[in-house]
């Protein structure tokens, strides 16, 4: 059995996880409006260059792409965890205020 040496997945396999999980991604932006989904998304359909990239530095733009989009995702999860903790700090004042002049 050869295995692949582009991609440690064989070439099906491989295509079927990332068609899958491409559309889960954009199905959960489309769910939970987080912009991170769609850079999810982006770097999984990503992967499929490798193939493309038959250079060494072609290989290496990659990969620095992919590890820019992982970064810029980390951020914006963490910029929307600041949001849904802010934005639950805003609803329990709510909640203590219509407590308090009840």
């Amino acid at each position: 059995m050869h295995g692949n040496v582009i991609f440690p997945l064989p070439l099906p396999v491989h295509i079927a996880f990332g068609v899958l999980g491409t559309i889960f991604f954009i199905a959960m932006y489309a769910k939970k409006k987080s912009f991170y989904y769609l850079l999810l998304s982006a770097s999984m359909a990503s992967t499929f260059l490798i193939y493309l990239c038959t250079t060494k530095l072609s290989r290496s733009i990659l990969g620095i792409e992919e590890l820019v989009l992982y970064i810029l995702i980390l951020v914006f999860m963490f910029i929307d965890r600041q949001k849904a903790k802010k934005k639950e700090k805003e609803q329990q004042g709510a909640t203590e205020n219509e407590d308090s002049n009840s």
